[in-house]
């Protein structure tokens, strides 16, 4: 653990980061559809809906099961209407998966707000102040998923704490409240939302004899509930504590119950040996849950209980074995009577329903103080919620931060070389014939060499005009679209300048023909805010990155846009005698034009976008021809070069401004102006003289002393360049991937590369096997490092993507391993990249909050679950991605002797960045998992980092880091993610380096490569041992759909022992 010092700051925090008593439910909430479906007449409506009226024997058999279900009406979403409007729902021939995720992902989101509307009305204060968001779902697979657009309906704050949880079946509602419990009390004034919501749309099909039961049982709703723990506010009042939770896996039961996404939606599985089952092992499942806590025979009778009611039959079998009155489950059977079986639900609906029947019942009745609710999911867990000892909070809570105490990882033996890869994929997919698209694969790698040495010859123009050595330039920006998968130019373009290893790179990427402006407007912020800064501002484009045959559709470029590179030096005052300022950038502005309408604006120096577009500026503003004379130069002599051309705009600019020298009365200010997508408008106002005036100085010397430069930003130097030849090379930042999908598997499967055959089935099959084997592999080393037997793991968080199916790989990960059934199992699905980092936050707070825990963290991904034939819009992401498998144990003082922390992890955020909700996603569809990775993620982590960082920090009182300070534990999303986190946040070449080689060696593996990254960082810190003063503090990164950035500052706990 820690030395006295870092003790004494985890210590203090933790004195006030716990909450005064257990956490409780403040309110609750809930919803249905509209249409209701009444019990006597569903055969009827269902063999009607699917035109299946000739299934006599069945239909007759469907009225049997209705009658004897306890239902009386069920609420469900899927009408008339909708079969009439999508009738691929009920034609098994079609796949039909896209449709159904489509309507669940707009319409699950709405009845779960509906539901939360009046948990917050009934809480009785703002959504605002909603600190944790945990929805659990089966109904849809797709990222953003329902979490993040709940949160938008809801108008939460960007930086609540958002998990989601599916594949828990019939125990979701049950296992969110169980984190919620852990959030609430290990987290000072939390206040958690637990959103459940379901629609058996996802599920539905025609009459099949499998599938009869869980259609005459099944319906729709949404739950939600509000969880806090002490000190409440005056208006808050606790419903239930929550006093102690469990959970236990029925051993060998994992076919008794569960689902699997097909092509046709959701397809579950329903054992008729599921109520024995449960009324066989309820007793000591009970049992061993009281005995924990010093009760060894608890008198069922003298509880309140909120059973999940998943049918008529499970509750007859807990009654009878529990030999309990009548009355205790009369909650659940008038749930199941009103509502059916809603899944995870369906226990916020029976939980609601107690509360009022205690409420109305009052003092007319000794009502007994303590209960039970129970819930069950796939693999038969039993997820048991009790109010039971006052005195267990006293001892829980551990005596230090939660830290790492092991890491493994694992990969498939099938390694595909970078260098190869567009050979390898082109021709595993029989896809040679696709030759431009194939030659545009390598074409992202080829840019990234040519791209660098172009600049090269811009820059050192610029640098011999400027006078200066290139050593003294502190920042340098690098503006690009030209390889935008890996923009690797700033670091290669620092290289040949020989710029020093400190300097700060940023790489701006996809902005268009705004990029030049973009980045010079970034540029001054860089100088004006660091004193002595000397910014060069890098531009390069090579059209070869989208060059085509000819078609109609992209005629108009090819006959506009050229290559080229253009470099210009920022700085200001104080400047050294060398230095002569070219054009002073006064102030700066971007605007976006809604619906895309005609730019407008004044200007001097205009970015030539085209012929038609400089017309119109001069015609609309009446500006005399001489004005736009340097822009249509450029255009005349250059073309278009994209971000590129601004550059030589100002450097035409200024050459015609030096010629006419004092022989015209020649004006002192102007604008800048570049366009770019949006359509987007970068602005900027100059003044072409020596400097700043006294009313611009008083401005300027009114800032810090310390930090400010002494006067507006000024362009000191220009330099363009031009290709003469072009020479192909392989580049990456990616040198090497594991993948376990190889040519053996596409001939036992060549549905797979089939894009007319549906073949989620195919790949499902394949991914439940391999996934919990591959995380075995990675979960046995970790186990072994740590030196304690596996069954001494209390809970389980399994984070993945690959595969729609339940029992899901926890429980099978946890019968690989031989873990106790007792093991509380998690399942984390769709949050991508940040899948690991979310996984973390969780088992921080899980070690925390219960003493002794031991948390087994494991994430496994498989790219053949999102494996397609070449696309242009997915060409990047099969570039980019590997398998892999990681696990980390995760536990908190009091450490057993064979125990080391490596990481302690002291607090953890998420933020999401509003608006980002289409930039990062997935869905699945009837071939696979549909990946959408928007050109902009790189941008959008960067202009938001920083502030989440400081945010972060903030909470624990430190206002200004020093970023450099720290060791960084970065998730590699790809090469432009990490160049704009080190540029962004100036970090020293060295702090990403783990990072770094992990994208080099296995690619990105989503959820999983923080383990890798993890890994990698404590070996290289144990390798250097005393030679280096090595940071103790550190933060860790993962970005997700959203986009959503986890972060956590971690300390080094085992520094000194090194």
């Amino acid at each position: 653990m820690p030395g006295a010092a870092a003790a004494a700051v985890v210590d203090s925090r933790l004195c006030t980061q716990h909450a005064e008593g257990p956490a409780a439910v403040l309110a609750i909430g809930t919803a249905n559809p509209a249409n209701i479906v009444y019990q006597d007449g569903f055969a009827d409506y269902y063999f009607g809906l699917t035109k299946s009226e000739h299934l006599t024997e069945l239909k007759d058999k469907m009225k049997r099961i209705c009658h004897r279900s306890g239902i009386e009406k069920r609420y469900i979403h899927l009408d008339d209407k909708l079969i009439c409007e999508h009738p691929e729902i009920i034609d098994k021939h079609m796949p039909s998966l896209e449709t159904r995720v489509d309507i669940v992902s707009t319409e699950v989101p709405k009845l779960a707000e509906s539901a939360t509307r009046k948990a917050i009305a009934e809480w009785g204060r703002p959504a605002t102040d909603i600190t944790h968001l945990i929805f659990s779902t089966y109904s849809g697979c797709s990222a953003p998923s329902a979490d993040l657009k709940l949160a938008s309906l809801l108008g939460l704050n960007p930086s609540v704490s958002r998990t989601i949880l599916s594949l828990h079946g019939c125990s979701g509602g049950g296992r969110a409240l169980q984190l919620a419990k852990e959030l609430a009390e290990n987290n000072r004034d939390a206040r958690v939302l637990v959103a459940c919501a379901e629609l058996t749309l996802i599920c539905f099909s025609n009459p099949d004899e499998s599938k009869i039961v869980g259609h005459g049982l099944f319906g729709d709703g949404a739950g939600a509930i509000i969880v806090g723990a002490g000190p409440l506010v005056d208006e808050e009042r606790p419903l239930f504590e929550m006093v102690l939770a469990s959970q236990t896996t029925i051993p060998s039961t994992e076919h008794a119950l569960g689902m699997q996404t097909t092509a046709s939606g959701i397809d579950f599985h329903l054992s008729i040996q599921v109520p024995t089952l449960i009324k066989d092992n309820i007793r000591q499942c009970l049992l061993d849950t009281f005995r924990s806590v010093g009760n060894m025979d608890p008198n069922w009778n003298d509880l309140f209980w909120a059973v999940h009611p998943g049918g008529r039959a499970i509750l007859d079998n807990i009654e009878g074995e529990l030999q309990l009155q009548p009355a205790k489950l009369a909650a659940s059977r008038h749930v199941l009577n009103e509502y059916g079986n809603m899944s995870g639900t369906t226990i916020a609906f029976v939980l609601d329903d107690l509360r009022r029947r205690r409420e109305k019942e009052g003092d007319q009745h000794q009502q007994l103080e303590w209960g039970v609710m129970l819930a069950f999911g796939p693999a038969m867990p039993g997820t048991a919620t009790a109010a039971v000892v006052d005195s267990r909070l006293c001892t829980q809570h551990a005596e230090g931060p939660a830290a790492v105490l092991a890491i493994g990882t694992a990969n498939p033996a099938n390694i595909v070389y970078q260098d190869g890869f567009a050979d390898y994929y082109f021709g595993l997919t029989k896809s040679e014939y696709l030759t431009e698209l194939k030659d545009k694969m390598k074409r992202i790698y080829i840019v990234t060499t040519e791209i660098p040495k172009l600049a090269e010859s811009a820059a050192r123009k610029a640098i011999a005009k400027w006078g200066r050595p290139a050593t003294d330039i502190t920042h340098l920006i690098f503006s690009t679209y030209s390889g935008c998968n890996a923009p690797s130019a700033d670091l290669k373009l620092a290289s040949l300048l020989g710029l020093n290893p400190s300097v700060s790179c940023t790489i701006l990427s996809l902005h268009g023909c705004s990029g030049g402006g973009r980045a010079l407007q970034l540029a001054k912020e860089l100088a004006e805010n660091n004193r002595e800064a000397r910014v060069p501002v890098a531009c390069a484009e090579l059209t070869l990155i989208c060059f085509s045959n000819p078609d109609e559709s992209k005629i108009v470029g090819p006959g506009l846009f050229g290559d080229g590179a253009g470099a210009i030096i920022v700085g200001a005052g104080p400047l050294v005698n060398a230095e002569r300022p070219l054009f002073e950038m006064i102030v700066a502005s971007q605007t976006t034009i809604p619906g895309y309408e005609q730019a407008l604006g004044m200007q001097t120096t205009v970015h030539p976008g085209g012929r038609a577009i400089l017309d119109n500026i001069e015609g609309e503003l009446q500006l005399q021809p001489a004005k736009l004379a340097a822009s249509r130069h450029v255009l005349s002599e250059y073309g278009n070069m994209s971000g590129t051309t601004i550059e030589f705009v100002l450097d035409d600019l200024r050459r015609r401004r030096e010629k006419e020298g004092d022989e015209h009365q020649q004006p002192e200010w102007g604008v800048m102006l570049a366009f770019g997508p949006g359509i987007t408008i970068e602005a900027m106002v100059l003044l072409p003289s020596a400097m700043p005036g006294t009313a611009t100085a008083a401005v300027v010397d009114s800032r810090p002393c310390t930090k400010h430069a002494e006067g507006p930003a000024a362009v000191l130097a220009i330099g363009t360049a031009n290709p003469t030849n072009i020479v192909y090379q392989d580049g990456s930042g990616i040198e090497k991937r594991y993948i376990h999908l190889d040519e053996k598997l596409i001939r036992e499967h060549p549905e797979i590369i089939d894009k007319h055959m549906p073949s989620l089935e195919t790949r499902v099959d394949i991914v439940t096997t391999e996934i919990p084997k591959l995380a075995e592999s990675a979960a046995r080393k970790a186990i072994a490092e740590w030196g304690r037997p596996a069954i001494d793991i209390t809970h389980l968080i399994f984070s993945t993507y690959s595969g729609c199916s339940a029992p899901s790989a926890d429980l099978k990960l946890a019968s690989l391993l031989g873990l106790n059934p007792s093991v509380s199992r998690t399942i984390l699905s769709l949050h991508g990249c940040s899948g690991g980092g979310r996984a973390l936050q969780l088992a921080k707070e899980l070690a925390e909050n219960n003493r002794d825990a031991r948390v087994l963290i494991a994430c496994a991904e498989l790219t053949l679950i999102c494996f397609s034939n070449p696309d242009e819009s997915k060409i990047v992401g099969h570039g980019l991605f590997g398998d892999g498998a990681g696990a980390i144990i995760v536990g908190a003082d009091p450490l057993v002797d064979g125990e080391r922390p490596l990481f302690e992890m002291v607090l953890a955020s998420q933020t999401m960045i509003p608006g980002t909700e289409h930039a990062l996603g997935m869905q699945t569809t009837s071939n696979g998992i549909d990946f959408h990775l928007s050109i902009q993620v790189p941008t959008l982590i960067k202009d938001n980092i920083r502030q989440c960082l400081l945010n972060t920090f903030r909470s624990v009182g430190n206002m200004d880091p020093n970023w450099n300070d720290l060791f960084w534990a970065v998730h590699p999303g790809g090469r432009a993610i990490l160049d704009n986190i080190e540029g962004e946040l100036q970090l020293q070449p060295a702090k990403l380096a783990a990072s770094r080689h992990v994208l080099s060696e296995y690619g990105n593996m989503s959820g999983t490569t923080i383990a890798f990254v993890l890994d990698e960082l404590r070996c290289r810190r144990e390798k250097e041992g005393d030679e280096h003063q090595q940071p103790e503090w550190g933060v860790m990164l993962a970005f997700g759909p959203g986009i959503t950035i986890e972060a956590m500052n971690m300390h080094e706990s085992c520094v000194s022992l090194y």
